[in-house]
């Protein structure tokens, strides 16, 4: 049957070191509500008996800025080592969140005089860093990214803000882990601060190549290398997915606008 409003909190599909195919799921309980499993075979025709083995052990620790009241201050200019593992999530999913189920941990940093900061998490351990700042715990998101680098601007100077650093919190990817987290005063030019955080993925592409950027990619434009424009996008958005699978195989230039910043990248078709 259908899932319904059921809310997923772990998957698995042949779960690494399982023999013959068969699956791994871990998750972390709240200790109270009622969790329901649902078994499936690979096809409508794969199915027979099977056994479903459930243990429970004691959950770690988590860190000790799982929390947002709990944020670890960072100072500006300084890299702060960081690690999510075994990390919760207690507030609604950040806008640029690719996961769903997340591990997240918490920083805080006082807004320098220019009002703008630039934040780069470079993982260790983890497979991946996202980053969103709020201007308090609970408050209002006020810029997001997926990329690992994170630019947000238009502070007030001096007051406190949150960044929440997350990944995938789901047994079967195993990206918790370490990081490094800096945060510092922004010199970037106008330009880099419209793609700060902007990324293009995968490249090469065989078909759909996706954008992703913390303001609106207003333009988006494909071009051979004989200088024609082949395909056109004003998404608009702070998402795109540009289908390229009807172009010929071979090496293209990626042109971007946004916050009427232009910048151009080569990307390839195979």
């Amino acid at each position: 049957g259908e899932c319904g409003a059921l809310v997923c909190y772990a998957n698995n599909d042949d779960g690494p070191g399982c023999t013959g195919f068969s699956s791994l799921a871990e998750f972390v309980s709240d200790g109270s509500d009622t969790y329901y499993i649902m078994v499936e075979g690979y096809s409508a025709t794969s199915t027979g008996t099977f056994t479903l083995s459930v243990s429970a052990v004691p959950a770690a620790a988590p860190p000790a800025n799982d929390d947002c009241a709990d944020a670890e201050a960072l100072v500006l200019g300084t890299p702060l080592a960081g690690d999510n593992t075994n990390a919760t999530s207690a507030i609604t999913n950040p806008s640029c969140d690719e996961f769903g189920t997340i591990s997240d941990v918490w920083y805080s940093f006082d807004a320098p005089a220019t009002g703008a900061v630039d934040i780069n998490a470079a993982v260790g351990t983890a497979s991946v860093a996202e980053m969103a700042v709020y201007d308090g715990c609970g408050g209002t998101e006020l810029a997001c990214s997926a990329s690992g680098d994170l630019f947000v601007k238009d502070l007030t100077v001096g007051a406190t803000y949150y960044l929440q650093v997350w990944n995938d919190g789901a047994a079967s990817a195993r990206t918790e882990g370490t990081f490094t987290i800096t945060a510092s005063e922004s010199t970037l030019s106008l330009e880099d601060q419209a793609f700060a955080g902007f990324k293009y993925f995968p490249n090469p592409t065989q078909g759909t190549l996706s954008l992703r950027a913390q303001d609106n990619i207003q333009a988006v434009s494909v071009y051979n290398m004989i200088g024609q424009e082949v395909l056109r996008a004003t998404p608009n958005t702070l998402t795109d997915e540009l289908d390229m699978s009807g172009l010929n195989t071979g090496a293209y230039f990626l042109k971007v606008r946004i916050n009427d910043a232009e910048q151009n990248f080569r990307i390839i078709k195979e």
